[in-house]
C-alpha cells in the first residue's frame, strides 16, 4: 500500500490535487461564505511546501539562502494574504493598492533572497510577476474559477518547461503544485461562490515565482519560456472577446476554453526551453 504514494503519478499529481480539494472544502465549509473562507486559497501552497520538504528536505533553522528556503518564503507570503484576507470587508477595492505594495515587496525580497542579488535579472523576474500578479486579480475579480486554472496551467507550463530542459527536480516541484493548484480549482469551479483572495493570489502566485526563479537561476537560457508562459494568464482573454455576450452561459466552460488557448503559449514555452538549453550547451 505504502508503495503506490512512491509512484510519480500518486505522489505528485493524485495525492496533492485529492489532499488540496479535501482541506480546500473543509476550509471552505469553515468558513461559511464570509471572509474566513479566503483561507482555503492558502491550500495549494500549504500543500506545495509539503511536496518540497518531502522532495527536498526539510529546511535548515534559522533559515539560510542557500538551504531550501522555499517553505519560509510561503508561509511569507501566506502571513501576509491571510492578514489581508481577514482584515478587509466584502469590498476589496480600498485595499487593492496595499495588496499591490506587499506582492511587490514580497517578490523583491523573495528573489533577491533566491538569487543572492538585487540586480537588473531580479527586478525583471519581479516586474514580469507583478504583471501575473496584477493579471490574476484583475481575472479573479469576474471569474474565480478562471483565475484557478490559470495558476494551474501555469504550474503545469512551468513543469512541462523544466522537463524539456531536462531539470527533473523543478519538473516535479512545479507538477506538484499544479496539482495542488487543480485541486482548488475544482473546489472553485463546482462552487461559484468560492472567493480568490489576497492568501491565494500571494501564496499561490509566489509559489510561481519561486519555481521560476529556480528555473532561471539552473539557467538563464530559460529566459524566454518563462517569458512566453506569463501569456498563459491571459489565455481567457480571446474567448471572452469572441464570446461577448453569450458569455453569461457559457460561463461554466470558461476554464475549459482558457486551458485550450493556453496550449499555445504552453508548447512555445517547451520550445524555448529546449532550444536554449541546448544552444547554451553547444
Amino acid at each position: 500500500m505504502l508503495d503506490a504514494f512512491a509512484e510519480p503519478v500518486v505522489r505528485l499529481i493524485a495525492l496533492p490535487a485529492g489532499v488540496s480539494l479535501i482541506l480546500a472544502t473543509l476550509l471552505r465549509w469553515i468558513g461559511a461564505g464570509g471572509r474566513a473562507a479566503r483561507l482555503a486559497g492558502a491550500v495549494p501552497a500549504i500543500v506545495f511546501a509539503w511536496i518540497a520538504a518531502f522532495e527536498l528536505g526539510v529546511p535548515l533553522y534559522p533559515p539560510v539562502a542557500d538551504d531550501n528556503g522555499l517553505f519560509y518564503l510561503i508561509a511569507a507570503a501566506l502571513g501576509v494574504g491571510i492578514s489581508l484576507d481577514l482584515w478587509r470587508g466584502e469590498d476589496d477595492a480600498p485595499i487593492r493598492p496595499l495588496e499591490a505594495a506587499l506582492a511587490l515587496a514580497f517578490a523583491l525580497g523573495a528573489a533577491a533572497w533566491l538569487r543572492g542579488a538585487l540586480d537588473a535579472w531580479t527586478a525583471l523576474l519581479v516586474a514580469g510577476w507583478m504583471i501575473v500578479v496584477l493579471r490574476l486579480r484583475f481575472v479573479a475579480n469576474a471569474d474565480a474559477p478562471t483565475a484557478s486554472a490559470l495558476l494551474a496551467l501555469a504550474g503545469a507550463g512551468l513543469s512541462l518547461s523544466a522537463s524539456t530542459a531536462g531539470l527533473e527536480g523543478e519538473r516535479d516541484l512545479a507538477l506538484a503544485f499544479a496539482s495542488a493548484a487543480a485541486g482548488h480549482f475544482i473546489l472553485a469551479w463546482l462552487s461559484s461562490s468560492a472567493p480568490f483572495g489576497a492568501t491565494l493570489m500571494l501564496s499561490g502566485g509566489g509559489a510561481l515565482l519561486i519555481l521560476a526563479v529556480r528555473l532561471f537561476e539552473t539557467t538563464h537560457a530559460l529566459a524566454p519560456a518563462l517569458l512566453i508562459l506569463g501569456f498563459v494568464f491571459f489565455a481567457d482573454d480571446p474567448f471572452r472577446r469572441l464570446l461577448g455576450r453569450r458569455l453569461t452561459r457559457l460561463a461554466w466552460a470558461m476554464p475549459a476554453f482558457a486551458a485550450l488557448a493556453a496550449l499555445l503559449p504552453l508548447g512555445l514555452a517547451a520550445l524555448a526551453a529546449y532550444v536554449g538549453v541546448n544552444f547554451e550547451a553547444n
